[in-house]
């Protein structure tokens, strides 16, 4: 197998592919559909489910720490709940986490990732 970082970005991707697919499974979602959005600093895909679409975010190692991650989740939960405020709303697991930590092979270093609903734009 080649190293992950030898790979190109869509390589990468493929990859990354994997361990979102593990991460939606973590949120409760089945039969999902992942479409690639972006892989750059993070790697984000939008995912289509029975239950609704999302968009998960697959982050990078070492940029952010869990409890950074937290924060903002907080954040926009608080904006959404008390402010009323439309933003991307994080989704929690079935046993009420919102961030997971998935790994797969050929990818190096466990990544942390989160679930916000999708809201359309323009």
């Amino acid at each position: 197998m080649r190293a992950y970082l030898d790979l190109t970005n869509r390589g990468q991707a493929q990859r990354i592919r994997l361990l979102a697919r593990q991460a939606v499974e973590a949120f409760g979602l089945v039969d999902a559909r992942l479409d690639l959005l972006d892989h750059a600093e993070n790697t984000t895909f939008r995912v289509t489910a029975p239950q609704g679409r999302y968009v998960l975010r697959v982050h990078r190692p070492g940029y952010r720490s869990p409890a950074e991650i937290q924060s903002e989740l907080w954040w926009l939960d608080a904006l959404t709940r008390e402010a009323g405020l439309r933003v991307p709303r994080p989704q929690r697991t079935p046993d009420g986490r919102w961030l997971v930590q998935c790994q797969v092979p050929g990818v190096p270093e466990p990544r942390d990732c989160v679930l916000f609903e999708w809201l359309d734009g323009r």
